[in-house]
């Protein structure tokens, strides 16, 4: 770009356009000053328009980088959320199978001792130190508990049959499992007192 002064020295238009302000002569020193600064403010705006062109673009960018950064993160989150619920239902499908593995397992061995199958403790395959373990250990111990009974009352019931009235009371019977041993007792009692009042009889 040319010289925008023209011919006019820098400081001699100044004291120009000072010297027409000085007499009163605005309108002239208006126009000098236009005629003289034109290339400068045309230079001046177009620099301006291309420093907001350029903001523009820059701020577009910043607007599409930043939507796209939201998209991302929001489809990131979406990822492991899913992911989370995924795992989530495994562990859980998993936990849930090792519970109900041991309660099904002493649900079966319950449902044969009410048919009259004792043996089946040994058939308890689960042990642990939580809840369902002290769970499959009370069922192990009810199930010898009275299978021991029943070996018990069944021994006394044979003697008796044999006529032996020696039946003793066991100290094995626990909480009302004992009314059982007083029902033998009280039982051996009154065939004593039958076999005795029959030999006296003879």
């Amino acid at each position: 770009m040319g010289d925008w002064r023209g011919d006019r020295g820098g400081c001699g238009l100044q004291t120009e356009i000072m010297q027409m302000i000085y007499n009163n002569q605005i309108t002239e020193a208006s126009n000098v000053m236009r005629n003289s600064y034109e290339g400068v403010f045309d230079e001046i705006t177009e620099n301006v328009m291309l420093l907001f062109d350029a903001a523009d673009k820059d701020a577009l960018n910043f607007i599409t980088e930043a939507q796209e950064g939201k998209r991302n993160a929001i489809l990131v989150g979406i990822l492991l959320t899913v992911l989370m619920v995924a795992v989530s239902g495994v562990s859980m499908a998993l936990y849930l199978k090792k519970l109900i593995a041991p309660l099904r397992e002493v649900s079966g061995v319950a449902r044969k001792m009410a048919h009259g199958d004792l043996s089946v403790s040994d058939q308890l395959t689960y042990h642990s130190a939580d809840e369902i373990g002290d769970l499959v250990r009370h069922q192990e111990e009810m199930s010898k508990k009275i299978a021991e009974y029943i070996t018990t009352i069944s021994t006394d019931l044979a003697l008796l049959s044999q006529k032996n009235l020696q039946v003793k009371a066991h100290d094995a019977f626990e909480g009302e499992f004992s009314e059982i041993q007083n029902s033998v007792q009280r039982l051996v009692q009154v065939l004593n007192v039958t076999l005795g009042e029959i030999n006296n009889a003879a």
